[in-house]
């Protein structure tokens, strides 16, 4: 019985420590200092090793607070144990948060001000866990017919090898609002129709919804409805929606929703 309650207190006592270390920490900006790019920030610990750039992925921990900067808004502690991924090269990011990652090395960790595109100021507890070398995209197989093919990459928001699909689609349509880039703390996504050619005892075709970020960022005209495409995608899953705000003007349940790594004309 002694060695039971034991047990029982060592597992409540992990339990308190798992929530503790969940726990946001207090703001706090001592003595801030201004980057070149215009970053107010302080230093808890400046972290060690060479500083990350574009290329690399920033594999973090953060906090975001609000204008009195006594509550949290928004926390990757609880949902993203073991960091939260960043492809420093995207160009959706909020330039602030990106620079402010650039302002630590590993280990490093402190608070951040800064403008958003808004004109909003923003503050963030960031921690730099690690940093990661850029994703290979090179390392393809392929043992599949030429229209759809599964192939196996590195994931880096979940920390392992998911399974991703290439497309090979025809934009059905645009729809009539395209959102902007300006979200400062979600990725901007907009769900567009594809129609998907197959082989089933014969060729056939179905219509595919695909969220492909901030459409502003591709050159004038490169969407064009009729023109083929090829696609990279995951599957679409409602946790995307958790840092992605997403433009999705199709109700329709049944057809299949993917989420775009890399799309380029066929």
């Amino acid at each position: 019985m002694m060695k039971k309650a034991t047990l029982i207190i060592l597992i409540l006592c992990s339990f308190c420590y798992s929530f503790a270390s969940a726990k946001a920490p207090r703001w706090k900006m001592n003595t801030p200092q201004t980057s070149p790019s215009g970053i107010r920030y302080s230093l808890i610990k400046p972290g060690k090793g060479t500083l990350p750039g574009d290329s690399n992925i920033a594999i973090i921990d953060y906090c975001q607070y609000n204008q009195s900067r006594q509550q949290v808004t928004q926390s990757s502690l609880r949902q993203y144990r073991k960091g939260y991924h960043v492809e420093l090269c995207e160009k959706q990011i909020d330039p602030g948060f990106r620079n402010a990652i650039k302002l630590l090395r590993k280990g490093g960790k402190g608070f951040f001000s800064w403008r958003s595109p808004k004109g909003d100021s923003v503050h963030y507890y960031i921690r730099l866990r690690q940093i990661a070398p850029p994703p290979n995209y090179a390392g393809f197989f392929i043992d599949n017919a030429p229209d759809t093919v599964p192939i196996r990459i590195d994931d880096p928001e979940k920390e392992n090898f998911g399974d991703s699909t290439i497309l090979i689609v025809t934009l059905a349509e645009l729809p009539a609002l395209l959102p902007g880039c300006d979200s400062a703390h979600k990725e901007m996504y907009v769900m567009l129709k594809f129609t998907e050619r197959y082989f089933d005892n014969g060729v056939k075709y179905r219509d595919v919804l695909v969220a492909v970020p901030c459409v502003n960022t591709f050159e004038k005209g490169f969407f064009e409805p009729g023109k083929r495409y090829i696609v990279t995608a995951l599957k679409w899953h409602t946790s995307d929606e958790v840092f992605r705000e997403v433009t999705d003007s199709y109700q329709s349940v049944n057809t299949k929703r993917y989420r775009c790594l890399r799309i380029r004309k066929a």
